[in-house]
């Protein structure tokens, strides 16, 4: 049977990750070889949603004290024992065949997990969405990596996802999932969609964007090459 990771980080929206628990809270009863892992950061809301999901054995919360994007996906990526993760997110919800579809992706064109199938934002404008933005990574294809580190480190917050689908597409090794659809709440689609944590994360746009853009003046990919930017950028 299919082991999947379905991991989740969430601070300041316990409203909208209750929704997205509620979307897979249906998979994670059928299917006994998924485990949802929700790692949250503060501390009123890892007691609550610890309570939340109680009665799922396979559903695990687990403290973060500090979240950064590369740092945190990498290090689950690295000690689970499952043969894919899927990289969520608390404002997104799935629909009922999303996992499904999640499933049968790898079986399809991944059955050894050596690729990386994408989801699909089927709610966002045309253009919008990235295909690689919620990407489930096969243990395999993060063997490929040293120590699994499939998301490349010089990011805090944004473009890991896309070099890493850049890669993935470079040596076949990527499958957009039209069918796998999640619905992704982002002010882009609705201002009311707006919160606190939106911006913050929005401190690090500049900075990851010019870094961004120095790792593709050098013609750098992560898994093709190692290489790292200095950090002062």
């Amino acid at each position: 049977m299919f082991k999947l990771d379905i991991v989740v980080p969430s601070k300041g929206r316990v409203r909208k990750l209750e929704g997205f628990l509620y979307s897979v809270i249906p998979d994670i009863v059928k299917y006994q070889d998924i485990n949802l892992y929700v790692y949250l950061s503060d501390r009123k809301e890892y007691d609550y949603i610890k309570i939340f999901l109680s009665h799922f054995s396979n559903a695990h919360v687990c403290w973060l004290p500090i979240y950064r994007v590369p740092n945190f996906w990498n290090d689950h990526l690295r000690t689970t024992t499952a043969d894919a993760m899927c990289c969520a997110n608390d404002d997104v919800i799935f629909l009922n065949k999303t996992i499904d579809e999640i499933l049968s992706g790898f079986k399809e064109h991944f059955p050894d997990y050596d690729g990386v199938v994408g989801l699909n934002q089927s709610n966002l404008p045309t253009g919008q969405a990235l295909d690689s933005a919620f990407p489930v990574i096969g243990k395999r294809y993060a063997d490929r990596f040293p120590e699994r580190q499939a998301f490349c480190p010089d990011y805090d917050r944004f473009y890991c996802d896309k070099e890493l689908g850049e890669y993935a597409k470079s040596i076949n090794r990527f499958y957009f999932a039209s069918k796998a659809e999640i619905i992704h709440l982002h002010p882009c689609v609705d201002k009311r969609f707006e919160d606190l944590t939106h911006y913050q994360v929005r401190e690090y746009l500049q900075h990851d964007k010019q870094t961004w853009l120095h790792r593709s003046s050098q013609r750098w990919l992560w898994g093709r090459d190692f290489n790292r930017v200095d950090r002062d950028l």
